[in-house]
């Protein structure tokens, strides 16, 4: 399966979110009291960082996997997105590989002008005598009245006939 880009970034930003708070609870080693001059007293540092204790690492270990286990439910959320997503898109394919190619079950008929008709697989066909009708999209092959003929063409019956 393909990472998208939304995945990728989350990947992303999680391993940084790791990176720093591991960072964070690295310490630098302390320094170590020097011996006091022989006359002199000791003296001590009360700004020396603390190191921490067993129950604060285990505390950000535990916020730490809480927020993998976070990144992991959004990525396997975005994944099943992405899977749904894809598959409307191949339906979708297919239903315009219907509308558009030759023989296909979906074609449509539609009235490109008033004496021709297409179709969405890109054939057309011109009308003749008579007119498109607009609601099949298919030329007519009949008359009711003249309004249903071509110009220069009359109504006979059910017959478009040139009147001369």
């Amino acid at each position: 399966m393909r990472a998208t880009p939304r995945v990728l970034a989350l990947a992303a930003a999680v391993l940084c979110a790791v990176t720093i708070a591991s960072a964070q609870t690295t310490r630098a080693p302390t320094p170590q009291p020097q011996p006091a001059a022989p006359g002199q007293s000791a003296t001590v540092n009360r700004n020396a960082p603390v190191p921490p204790t067993y129950a604060q690492l285990q505390q950000q270990n535990q916020a730490l996997n809480a927020q993998i286990n976070t990144a992991r439910d959004q990525i396997m959320t975005m994944r099943n997105q992405s899977a749904t997503l894809q598959q409307q898109n191949a339906d979708l394919r297919r239903q315009i590989a219907e509308m558009t190619s030759h023989g296909g079950s979906l074609v449509r008929a539609y009235c490109a002008l008033p004496g021709v008709s297409r179709n969405t697989a890109g054939g057309h066909t011109a009308c003749g005598r008579y007119l498109c009708e607009p609601v099949s999209g298919l030329c007519r092959d009949r008359c009711t009245t003249t309004d249903d003929c071509a110009r220069g063409y009359v109504c006979n019956e059910t017959t478009c006939v040139n009147p001369f």
